[in-house]
């Protein structure tokens, strides 16, 4: 079992966000020891070492996504370190899109994503289900971003065998319905 059922990324400017998202995990019955937020969780030394190694444990990391947040800042940019160390370790990405990002195929966003990921990466990211930030429906955007955390919970619980029979589950019933479709 990982140490964290969610690592979140943020970009300092979004600083606000993902203490919004930190505290409506927690306030949705996920424990404060298992939520990784830096600020909560370390300080200033060992910062490399300990960031990656609480992404390797953790089983989803949520990503605050922002209106310019793949653009590069500097060589040593952390926030796009951090996306690719769950990348390169296949833990579950749960993008929340905040300041009016209506999807991760904004032909922007594509761009700053092509500009720091290899195609098979940016692939991944932008096929991932995402949560909206809506100000008006606060409390229920949050509340999905809760649910998406959970889901991820349950499905890394599935043993193998679980997991097998559940996708046999989901081609059966496609197949069902193309046939009758065809039929």
């Amino acid at each position: 079992m990982k140490k964290y059922d969610a690592f979140i990324s943020y970009r300092k400017s979004t600083a606000a966000y993902a203490d919004l998202v930190y505290f409506s995990l927690v306030a949705e019955g996920i424990s404060k020891q298992r939520v990784f937020q830096d600020k909560h969780n370390i300080g200033s030394e060992q910062f490399d070492e300990k960031i990656k190694k609480a992404i390797e444990e953790s089983n989803s990391l949520v990503l605050i996504v922002s209106k310019d947040c793949f653009v590069k800042k500097n060589d040593d940019d952390w926030f796009l370190k951090e996306i690719k160390v769950a990348l390169d370790n296949n833990i579950p990405i749960i993008p929340i899109l905040f300041d009016s990002v209506n999807s991760l195929t904004d032909p922007n966003i594509i761009q700053s994503l092509k500009d720091n990921f290899t195609s098979k990466d940016v692939s991944y990211l932008i096929r991932q289900q995402y949560v909206r930030y809506d100000s008006d429906y606060s409390q229920s955007s949050l509340e999905k971003a809760c649910t998406f955390v959970r889901q991820v919970l349950e499905n890394e619980k599935l043993s193998w065998k679980e997991k097998m029979f559940k996708n046999v589950k989901l081609v059966a019933s496609v197949s069902l319905i193309m046939l009758s479709c065809f039929c």
